[in-house]
């Protein structure tokens, strides 16, 4: 006869067992408790209630960009980190740029991107977020204020904050085509450029002279800006245009296809006094590039070329609308072209665009606005005040926005207003909206 007592006892190792997963499960609900109780007691501040502390009088010695960073880090943080919600939480962040814009106002721009942890956030709406490709970029202009809060500190703080491109109407926004593929940089190391099609892990070398790249004038380990293409389809950089320790090298692009693996170099035009470059990609096979060259000061010409095989070959399609000093060039889309210049009193119009890619170009007629008196109540002429069109921009929206300014010696409202012009179809009509500051 069996005993009783020993089948209806249970092993040791399964009681032991049994004790591991209570106790496991046991510390997974007081870890959700404690998570939930954390979280139920995070209060986010706002970008205008939120004031980093910093050590008494720490601020009379620090740079307003300095401080921008402290203030923007701090506030930052209340939405990086594992135990925020994720309603409220961001991650891969990405500062792009903390630069100060007006040191007599204390304004600064923040410029920074970070994916949000949720699909289609609510929280972060009033940030005026642009989003590509799932990541959300934000560009402010804060003025930051300095003030003593309890416990003797300053207290770092925000006065004001808008979009930077509207606090500045002529600092061109950052194009979102060129953040499309965000994993794909350069930079320029032992006198060699160097791609990386993998955020920056791993780089390979460009087969081009760095002699013959166009590099910026204010820092030769940057490329100008205009002058190369970064996309996971097609990476192309603009070489030659100049001569060179004597010799002279025509204008080419080199460009790859495939992320690097086989660049290819091809001409494009035996011009060897390029003042400007402007070049961009529509997709991986249409792009067009814009040289302008033998620049005298007031007299400047322009080609404009188009490829609709990937950088493989380019046709010369049109000349810009004017032989004076080119501006800047905007193209919206393959068709869709416009092209400012630099005032100039025998110029009638210095705003000219093109719906044909560049063949044709006719001159944008900006309407009229309504200006206040003069203090001795003589009427204003609009033209007489408002002379120079600045470069087109796009908005957050797609809307395209353009600013008339005085010129130099303009002294309507001290000489700082501009007007404020936007498309909602692509240039083709334009609405006066208000007289803004200019920088």
């Amino acid at each position: 006869m069996k005993n009783k007592k020993s089948e209806n006892s249970t092993p040791l190792s399964l009681k032991i067992t049994l004790g591991v997963v209570i106790a496991i499960a046991a510390l997974v609900i007081a870890l959700l408790i404690f998570i939930n109780g954390r979280q139920r007691d995070m209060n986010f501040r706002s970008r205008y209630t939120y004031v980093t502390e910093l050590p008494l009088h720490s601020t009379d010695d620090m740079q307003l960009a300095d401080e921008a960073s402290a203030w923007f880090y701090d506030f930052i943080g209340q939405h990086t980190g594992t135990l925020v919600p994720n309603d409220v939480r961001l991650k891969s962040l990405k500062v792009e740029d903390i630069s100060v814009i007006d040191e007599d106002e204390g304004v600064v721009r923040i410029y920074f991107s970070a994916i949000p942890a949720a699909d289609n956030p609510d929280f972060f709406t009033d940030w005026n977020p642009r989003y590509v490709n799932g990541r959300m970029y934000c560009d402010w202009a804060v003025k930051l204020g300095i003030k003593t809060i309890p416990e003797n500190k300053d207290g770092v703080y925000v006065i004001s904050i808008a979009d930077n491109s509207d606090y500045i109407p002529e600092e061109k926004p950052v194009d979102p085509d060129n953040y499309a593929d965000e994993f794909v940089q350069y930079r320029i190391r032992s006198s060699t450029l160097e791609v990386s099609f993998d955020g920056g892990e791993t780089y390979s070398a460009v087969p081009v002279d760095l002699k013959n790249l166009i590099l910026s004038d204010n820092d030769t380990s940057v490329l100008e800006e205009g002058s190369y293409v970064l996309s996971q389809a097609v990476c192309a950089f603009v070489t030659g245009g100049a001569t060179i320790n004597g010799e002279k090298v025509p204008v080419s692009v080199v460009y790859s296809q495939d992320q690097g693996e086989n660049w290819v170099t091809t001409p494009v035009d035996q011009i060897f006094d390029v003042s400007k470059i402007y070049m961009k990609m529509f997709g991986e096979s249409d792009g067009v590039l814009v040289l302008a060259y033998a620049n005298s000061g007031e007299q400047e010409f322009s080609k404009i070329y188009r490829t609709v095989d990937g950088c493989e070959s380019w046709e010369h399609i049109g000349n810009g609308p004017s032989d004076y000093a080119l501006k800047g060039v905007l193209y919206t889309d393959v068709d869709t072209a416009f092209f400012t210049y630099h005032y100039n009193k025998n110029l009638k119009n210095n705003l000219s665009s093109s719906h044909d890619g560049g063949k044709k170009f006719a001159d944008v007629v900006l309407p009229e606005g309504k200006l206040e008196k003069e203090s001795d109540g003589q009427e204003l002429k609009w033209s007489d005040v408002f002379k120079e069109t600045s470069v087109p921009i796009q908005d957050e929206s797609g809307n395209l926005v353009v600013y008339m300014t005085q010129g130099d010696g303009g002294n309507y409202m001290g000489g700082q207003a501009a007007a404020k012009y936007v498309s909602t179809d692509n240039g083709k009509t334009w609405k006066f909206t208000e007289i803004v500051q200019s920088k």
